[in-house]
């Protein structure tokens, strides 16, 4: 399980309310880890080389399981809510009620895809979607 905390902002479900803050599990169907760092390397005339690291921070690619109906809505929501690089709080690897390792991150894809991967033929509305988006570590 995943778990995000976030305040919600756009794209609202009914019954929940702008800037009130909302959290649930996400269940994903991937999830990779990974680094993203900042750095300058300056390299003199006689070839000595220096590197600047300004930081590393982690970062996760996720694709959710298929999702349909108000499971979808509510992670587009989110996803929305998000997607101006608001802050939310992530754990990749907790639950709601049992957190492991949250963090605080901003959406770094642009901002979400939805993939279709059961199509039910009534004009996309009963449709599962697969969603996937990036997430950094603040």
């Amino acid at each position: 399980m995943t778990t995000v905390v976030y305040l919600a902002k756009r794209s609202l479900i009914t019954g929940h309310v702008a800037g009130s803050t909302y959290r649930f599990d996400l269940s994903c169907q991937d999830l990779v880890p990974g680094r993203e760092k900042s750095e300058t390397m300056n390299q003199a005339m006689s070839g000595l080389q220096e590197t600047f690291l300004y930081f590393t921070k982690q970062t996760y690619d996720v694709s959710l399981a298929p999702l349909q109906g108000a499971s979808l809505d509510l992670v587009l929501e989110f996803l929305d809510s998000v997607s101006g690089r608001e802050t939310f709080t992530f754990d990749p690897y907790g639950k709601v009620d049992f957190p492991v390792k949250p963090i605080t991150a901003v959406l770094t894809s642009n901002p979400y895809t939805l993939t279709p991967t059961v199509r039910i033929g009534k004009g996309g509305r009963d449709d599962f979607y697969g969603v996937s988006f990036s997430v950094r570590e603040q």
